[in-house]
């Protein structure tokens, strides 16, 4: 009888959970973009405990110099992954800069 409790998870939040796995952060696209159009995933996946979930994407899909620096802090908040995430942009739109 164990099949009569058995449900599918909603279909939206398995394609939705699955498009939020292969969302990657793109390099010409602003962070506040992007992470607003994570919020707004997540908003469709119904994440039980969102604001992890979005630290954790911000942690994972970051690229390596700043996924370093957001795996250092053991107490990584998402407010504090943001911040660090918007530090790291502008000092890497300031380097362009003076590069050129």
């Amino acid at each position: 009888m164990a099949e009569a409790n058995f449900r599918l998870p909603n279909p939206l939040n398995l394609t939705e959970g699955n498009l939020s796995k292969q969302y990657k952060m793109a390099t010409k696209k602003p962070f506040d973009t992007f992470l607003t159009e994570l919020r707004s995933r997540a908003d469709l996946c119904n994440f039980q405990e969102k604001e992890r979930m979005i630290r954790d994407k911000l942690v994972f899909k970051a690229k390596k110099h700043l996924q370093e620096k957001l795996l250092r802090d053991n107490e990584l908040t998402l407010e504090k992954a943001i911040g660090i995430c918007g530090a790291y942009e502008q000092t890497t739109n300031c380097m362009k800069e003076m590069n050129k």
